[in-house]
């Protein structure tokens, strides 16, 4: 709570600080503020990696005022789904479209869903794989690491296969 408050500081870097670390986290609070952000040229690498986070979206665009457009668009239009809706709409575009899913994102069991987000791990862009390993993070407990933008392939693929096995053995398969 006390990070989101600091979104609306007045002073511009700590605003904007705040609201980049509340992406790390998936946490929306901060959208409107890392928008303009690129909207006003301030930081885009960083902005734009941390709308990519919270959004699991990866546009193809390098133009910062552009990105602003197309992130405000998604914000306005999907902002009601939040977090899980977002998680899972991009786990329905890889093709994975399971009932366990839609169970998680009503509420229901994050390790009901984990079969499911398992798929998704080999094929998921970054932000796919961080969501899925924070999902992990709170249904298990523990972490293997940090999954982020600027991850080298190597240790995002060990992360991921030590999620493969932590989960096989929790569920004796």
């Amino acid at each position: 709570r006390d990070l989101a408050r600091l979104v609306d500081d007045p002073a511009e870097a700590v605003g904007d600080e705040a609201a980049v670390a509340l992406a790390r986290w998936r946490d929306p609070a901060g959208v409107p503020r890392l928008v303009q952000m690129l909207e006003k040229g301030r930081d885009p690498r960083r902005a734009r990696a941390a709308l990519e986070s919270v959004s699991l979206e990866v546009f193809g665009q390098d133009d910062p005022a552009m990105l602003a457009s197309l992130y405000a668009g998604w914000w306005e239009t999907t902002r009601e789904r939040g977090p899980r809706g977002w998680l899972v709409d991009a786990l329905a575009l890889q093709g994975i479209d399971d009932p366990s899913l839609r169970a998680w994102e009503s509420g229901g069991s994050s390790v009901a869903a984990v079969p499911a987000m398992l798929k998704a791990l080999d094929d998921g862009t970054w932000a796919v794989r961080r969501a899925i390993d924070l999902v992990f993070r709170e249904a298990a407990s523990r972490s293997f690491g940090e999954i982020d933008r600027g991850t080298p392939h190597a240790e995002s693929d060990r992360i991921v296969a030590q999620w493969k096995s932590y989960w096989t053995r929790r569920f004796g398969q």
